[in-house]
Formats: C-alpha cells, structure tokens, sequence
C-alpha cells in the first residue's frame, strides 16, 4: 500500500510518499505552480504512476482552531481527488508541519537557504503523512 500526504501551498505543494507498508513517510517532491488546476493534475498522474492506495491533505487550520481561506481549498481539493480518482481522501491537521520541518533540517545540520526553499514543503508533507500513518498505526492496534 502507497500513501501520499499533500502539503498545498500558494506557490509551492509539497509531497511525500510512504513506503510500501505504509509505515514510513519521506519527502517525494515539490510541485512549483501556483496553478492549483495544474497541480491537481500533476497530482492525479503522480498517484497513479505511483499506485496511490490512500492520500491526506494538509488541512491548515489556525493555531485557535478556526478554518480559514486556505482550509476551505483544501477541503476541495481533497473533495475533488477522492471524486476524481476513487480512493479514500483524508484531510491532516497540518498546524506546525513547516515548523517541524525546519526543526528537523536545523537538527540534522542541513544549511543553505535556497536548498532548503526548495525542499521544506516536501519535509513539510512527510511531516504530515508521518503524523497520519502513526495515528492509522496506533488505531489500528487499538481495534
């Protein structure tokens, strides 16, 4: 089973991808496109290249909890995958994923700002699928 995670972003959409057990996420790749149409195909052609079995949108709500502009597109974003590739579309709580990411790259000695301009939605994303793969594992176990 393959799960990818989607980080949108205004001018960047980070994505990571689990591996075939579905237990461990790793940055994939950034989609540089403001172009949220073109993205969205990007991303169907990537899922099936990659024989998707389950995705999760980053869902960006604010620290108080509240769904601004940027949630309302990715719950149609997500709406729209599920529709148009028929497998299952999870929005991700994705409050502090960038942050993570960068403490991340902060802690493994990673430098240079434009590196990591190009990487951070990625890390961004696997943070996002780590934290869902987890919560799918520890329910699992608990049923």
């Amino acid at each position: 089973m393959r799960i990818i995670a989607i980080d949108l972003g205004a001018a960047r959409t980070g994505i990571a991808m689990s591996d075939l057990s579905g237990s461990l996420a790793s940055p994939y790749t950034v989609i540089a496109d403001p172009d949220m149409d073109k993205v969205f195909e990007k991303v169907v052609a990537l899922m099936a290249e990659e024989k998707v079995t389950e995705a999760a949108v980053g869902y960006p709500r604010h620290v108080n909890g509240d769904e601004g502009d940027s949630a309302v597109q990715a719950a149609a974003f997500a709406e729209r995958l599920a529709a148009r590739t028929g497998i299952p579309v999870k929005l991700w709580d994705e409050r502090f994923s960038t942050v993570i990411a960068h403490q991340y790259y902060n802690d493994s000695g990673k430098k240079g700002a434009l590196k990591r301009r190009k990487t951070i939605d990625s890390a961004a994303a696997a943070v996002i699928l780590q934290s869902y793969l987890d919560f799918r594992h520890n329910t699992q176990e608990n049923q």
